[in-house]
């Protein structure tokens, strides 16, 4: 099987070790490396913002999946290359087949 891109499910809080973003950071650089399109909760803080950044510095694909909430707080990621902004999480049931 060959897999073109992976879900990142990861905190907007970077955690009590610095580890958990150097982590972060060093998986999305190794999803660009490896032409993975990274798909991830679309925020620009903690190790989500941390994973986005790493991909995105070794020019790797970007998708942010956000609530329409977020966006207006400024918390989206302006360096994704597009988000599905959702009216609540529960929409993403609705969009993605199981």
């Amino acid at each position: 099987m060959n897999v073109q891109s992976l879900a990142v499910f990861c905190g907007s809080s970077s955690g009590t070790d610095p580890i958990y973003m150097n982590v972060a950071r060093e998986l999305g650089e190794r999803l660009a490396e490896q032409k993975k399109t990274l798909v991830y909760g679309g925020a620009r803080v903690g190790c989500m913002g941390a994973v986005a950044d790493g991909c995105l510095f070794k020019g790797g694909k970007v998708y942010g999946v956000i609530p329409e909430r977020l966006t207006n707080v400024e918390i989206a990621h302006a360096g994704s290359q597009s988000f599905i902004p959702l009216r609540r999480c529960t929409s993403v049931k609705r969009r993605w087949p199981s």
